[in-house]
C-alpha cells in the first residue's frame, strides 16, 4: 500500500489539493518514472463520515452517484470499483461515474460503495430525503480530505500507525 501522510505547511501550499499536485509532480519527474512510462496520481483521501451519517440519517436515499477511475487494486471493492476501474481501463478512458436512482435506496449497500469511493480518492454524491414528505437534497463529499490530529513531539512511527489506522477506517 501507498500511503503518504502530509503535514500542514501553509509555506508549502495552502490546501491539499495544491500539495497532491507538487507531489505528483515531484514524482512523475524522477528517472525512474520517466523510464518506465509511468502515470503517477496523487489523491488526497476523502472523508465520507459527514456524507455517511447524513445517509443513515436520512428517510430515503433517492439518488446515489460514485465515481471511477483505472486500476486501484488495494483499495477496491469487489461491487463497484474493481469491475468499474477495470472497464475504466479497457475503454483507456481516465474516470467515469454510475448513478442509480430509486424510491429508497439500500443504505448499506450505498454506504459501502461510499467508503470505496473515499478510499480510492473519488467523489460521491447522493439525494437524500430527510423525512417524509420533505423536500430531498444533494449531499457530498467532493473535496473533503480526511484529517488526522497528532502532537507536534509525537513519534513518527505512532504517527505512521495513526494514518494507516485512519486509512483504514475510512476503507472499512
Amino acid at each position: 500500500m501507498g500511503l503518504l501522510g502530509i503535514g500542514k505547511k501553509p509555506k508549502v501550499a495552502a490546501d491539499v489539493r495544491s500539495i497532491a499536485r507538487k507531489v505528483q509532480k515531484l514524482l512523475s519527474s524522477t528517472e525512474l518514472v520517466k523510464r518506465n512510462n509511468i502515470d503517477v496520481r496523487v489523491e488526497f483521501i476523502r472523508d465520507p463520515e459527514g456524507f455517511l451519517q447524513k445517509l443513515f440519517a436520512a428517510y430515503a436515499i433517492k439518488r446515489f452517484k460514485a465515481t471511477f477511475t483505472g486500476p486501484n487494486p488495494v483499495d477496491a471493492d469487489e461491487l463497484f470499483q474493481k469491475p468499474m476501474s477495470y472497464y475504466c481501463q479497457q475503454l483507456e478512458a481516465e474516470q467515469g461515474s454510475v448513478t442509480v436512482a430509486g424510491e429508497s435506496l439500500n443504505e448499506n449497500s450505498v454506504a459501502a460503495v461510499a467508503k470505496s469511493t473515499a478510499a480510492t480518492a473519488n467523489d460521491a454524491t447522493a439525494v437524500i430525503q430527510n423525512s417524509r414528505g420533505e423536500r430531498p437534497v444533494s449531499i457530498s463529499f467532493k473535496g473533503d480530505a480526511k484529517k488526522v490530529i497528532v502532537e507536534h513531539d509525537t513519534e513518527k512511527e505512532d504517527v505512521l500507525r495513526t494514518i494507516q489506522n485512519t486509512y483504514r477506517e475510512v476503507r472499512q
